[in-house]
Parts: structure tokens; C-alpha cells; sequence
């Protein structure tokens, strides 16, 4: 009899989520004028599909750091926002071994975007995209601003930095493009045990890289 009752009250309950995400579901598509009515979607697949949906971040924040401010992403980062395509933007990986100064932030901001402050996660994902420059900097920048509006960032700290990086952030992508194209590498597969080695020193090894 127990278990019946929690049966039936676990049914319920599913039901009554289904229906009323169904509802605001709806309500979203009408607004954005979709042609595909939302009751298309049956209730256990939307259900399922928003048990299943991807969260923006994944991956929590591991670095190692050089005897100068240098550091690297030790585990792999992600960001995938629910607004991609709104946007016109890409999901972002990160991949371990990843080496990032945060050069592409301001140096007025550098104080802001330490390592375990709430903008450093965004800081290397954009710092990413100005290294690989697989999209153009527009995109980059406006990732860096989503990044941090999925971070919870604070709307009037995001906004500044983003400002910030639209107006100065152009020297710093040149300056990668260039250091690229002379061979520089950014992809580490062995790192210093020793931790006064310095970035400037052990990127002069080529037995370090992927």
C-alpha cells in the first residue's frame, strides 16, 4: 500500500511539472512565434529533456601556476550557453594544458581577475578564444560577457569588463595572432615539478607540448 501511494504521488507530481512546464513552454513559443505548436513535445520527453539539459559551465577550476603569474587549466573547462543561438555563438572547451596569463583582460582588471575570483573562469575561456582565434574577437568578447552573466557575475562588474575589453582588448589579439605565427605553442603535456620554473623558461623546451 506504501509503495502504491508513492507510486501514485511520484506520477502526480511528474505530471504536474510536465504540465506546467508544458504551459510556460508554450507561452515562450507563442511569443517567438513558432510554427511547431508545444504540444508536439510529449510530456516524458520534455520531461526527460530538461533533466538532461546541458548545464552553461562544466568543469571546476584546476590550475597550476609558474614562479610567474602564468598559469595552466589542469582539467578540462567548458561553457555552453541556453542563448547560443541567439547569439551566434560556439560552445567553448577548454582542454587541459591549456596556458593562460589572462592577457587578454585589461591590466587594469587584472587585480579583479585573480585565480579563485568569480571572473577567473570566464577570463580563460575568452582567453582561449584569443589564443585559438577560431572565431572572430566580436564573438570572443560577447562569450567572455555570457561566460560571466553564467557565473553570476554581477551585471555592473561584467558590463565594466566588458567595455573594457571591446575598447583595449584589440592589441591583445594581434599580439597572439603574431606570436602564434612565430611558432609559439599553448598546449602543455608535461608540467615543471619543480615550482620556481618559470613560464618564459620551460616554454623554451619543445619535448613540453602537444
Amino acid at each position: 500500500m506504501i509503495n502504491n501511494t508513492r507510486h501514485f504521488r511520484r506520477q502526480f507530481l511528474t505530471g504536474v511539472a510536465a504540465s506546467a512546464a508544458l504551459i510556460a513552454f508554450s507561452k515562450k513559443s507563442e511569443a517567438q512565434g513558432s510554427a511547431e505548436p508545444a504540444t508536439s513535445i510529449s510530456p516524458d520527453t520534455w520531461m526527460q529533456n530538461w533533466i538532461n539539459r546541458t548545464k552553461p559551465v562544466s568543469g571546476a577550476l584546476w590550475l597550476f601556476r609558474f614562479s610567474d603569474p602564468v598559469y595552466v587549466v589542469t582539467s578540462p573547462l567548458q561553457w555552453r550557453s541556453e542563448e547560443l543561438s541567439r547569439d551566434g555563438l560556439r560552445e567553448v572547451t577548454v582542454p587541459s594544458g591549456f596556458v593562460t596569463d589572462l592577457a587578454s583582460i585589461p591590466q587594469v582588471f587584472w587585480s579583479l581577475l585573480r585565480p579563485d575570483g568569480t571572473y577567473a573562469y570566464a577570463a580563460i575561456v575568452h582567453d582561449y578564444l584569443y589564443w585559438t582565434q577560431n572565431g572572430t574577437r566580436d564573438a570572443a568578447d560577447l562569450t567572455l560577457l555570457r561566460c560571466m552573466e553564467d557565473m553570476r557575475v554581477p551585471s555592473h562588474h561584467s558590463q565594466s569588463i566588458y567595455q573594457a575589453v571591446r575598447a583595449f582588448g584589440e592589441s591583445a589579439w594581434k599580439l597572439n595572432a603574431k606570436l602564434r605565427t612565430s611558432g609559439e605553442r599553448r598546449l602543455l603535456a608535461k608540467f615543471p615539478e619543480d615550482p620556481n620554473v618559470s613560464w618564459e623558461d620551460w616554454k623554451k623546451r619543445q619535448d613540453v607540448f602537444r
